[in-house]
């Protein structure tokens, strides 16, 4: 495994020096639980440490009408005609202040004076509206605890499993010895800032060489001859997996999978229900069929539903050594159907979904992953031009970085 990128930081409106960033701890502390160490050895190729700027470090209780303000800053500093060289600059700044919001929103669920309580080897923690959410808390996910009052020492938990209604934690060998059943404690969440990295990973990619800037900012279209067609006979010849697409998907396949235009990105867009995620999986399934043994397919969407769906739609066409499923090590096999399950690495005795080794998953024709679990492909080992087409459904119910997190880090000219 490999470590990508190298450290850094950039302040608001300018360079932050190195040596003036924290560093991460990268090892679990002694005494950790094992959950800890699991999920730090998961996490362990994660992008480089990036801290929020100086200037915005402070902003822990910022108000709605502060972030405002940052956010008008950022497009008072990078105006219209700054683009596309200032594009990650604002990005990245962009980013912070989205991170100082989460900061805000997630403080509104922190339980003061909340009874733990003994379950077996853990300590529970009942959550009110955990089932909707609010907070969402995922396996792995850390949570604070200190003495009612404030003022003392925090201990960290960590989550292992996640019920209906409450969550199981894990201390550290010293707090689980010392601990009195039913004891209050001030409770506070967190949030992951793995999906953050890796989208200011994405935006400093942006600089590299081969990245493909007309992606991001796309010049005049101009048609290829002779094309760069994907598949013998230019996509003429075709015969559809599904004969119930009308004249328009069709024609958007024959398009797509001719590859007269390849330096921009094909948009497939439209009210919903008119079929553009079938339109989608009908031109994966032709390039996957009848393209070169090369020729990987890398399938994403912002969240696990949609991403599963893929799955679902592709099983007949595709087998197990075709097509595999890249879950995140701390989604739970609860919501993941059997069919789904046919298709990713689920270890059974952990009930979890640890990456398969970057050799494996080479030997796959089609992965699919959300945005977040793609972007982290990278950090595990694949480079730029490994996938050789990349597609993404429901892009609007991302933001933009999510979605260009995977294609700045791994998409060749």
């Amino acid at each position: 495994m490999r470590q990508r990128g190298r450290r850094g930081s950039r302040e608001a409106y300018g360079p932050v020096p190195e040596e003036a960033l924290p560093r991460p701890q990268t090892r679990p502390r002694r005494g950790g639980t094992e959950a800890a160490r699991r999920f730090q050895q998961e996490v362990q190729d994660q992008p480089r440490y990036l801290p929020r700027p100086p200037r915005l470090r402070g902003g822990v209780g910022l108000q709605d009408g502060s972030l405002e303000e940052e956010v008008i800053k950022c497009q008072q500093a990078w105006p219209d005609n700054a683009f596309p060289r200032a594009y990650p600059q604002l990005m990245h700044h962009l980013l912070h202040v989205e991170e100082l919001k989460m900061q805000v929103d997630i403080q509104q669920f922190d339980m003061p004076s909340s009874p733990l309580i003994k379950n077996s080897n853990y300590i529970a923690l009942h959550v009110p509206g955990l089932a909707e959410s609010r907070p969402s808390v995922l396996r792995g996910d850390q949570v604070l605890v200190s003495r009612p009052g404030g003022g003392g020492k925090k201990w960290s938990g960590y989550a292992h499993r996640i019920e209906q209604d409450q969550v199981l934690l894990k201390f550290s060998m010293g707090f689980h010895a010392s601990f009195i059943d039913r004891s209050r404690f001030d409770v506070e969440f967190t949030f992951r800032r793995t999906p953050l990295r890796l989208m200011h990973q994405g935006l400093d990619k942006t600089s590299d060489p081969e990245f493909p800037r007309e992606i991001l900012f796309p010049p005049s279209i101009v048609r290829e001859d002779p094309p760069r067609s994907f598949v013998p006979g230019g996509g003429d010849r075709l015969v559809f997996f599904n004969h119930s697409m009308n004249e328009e998907q069709q024609d958007a396949v024959r398009r797509i999978v001719a590859g007269r235009v390849t330096h921009v990105p094909y948009v497939l867009f439209g009210p919903p229900g008119t079929g553009k995620t079938t339109t989608l999986v009908e031109t994966i399934l032709q390039l996957a069929k009848t393209s070169p043994p090369s020729f990987r397919i890398l399938v994403m969407a912002p969240t696990n539903t949609a991403s599963d769906i893929f799955v679902v739609r592709m099983k007949e066409a595709l087998n197990k050594s075709e097509m595999h499923r890249v879950m995140a090590y701390q989604r739970s096999d609860a919501g993941v159907s059997e069919d789904v399950k046919k298709y990713c690495n689920f270890d059974r005795e952990s009930n979890a979904f640890p990456m398969l080794p970057v050799e494996k998953l080479k030997t796959f024709k089609v992965l699919v992953a959300t945005t977040c679990t793609a972007a982290k492909l990278f950090n595990a080992g694949f480079e730029r031009g490994d996938f050789a087409m990349m597609c993404i459904d429901e892009c609007g119910n991302d933001v933009e970085p999510g979605v260009m997190a995977p294609i700045e880090c791994l998409l060749a000219s």
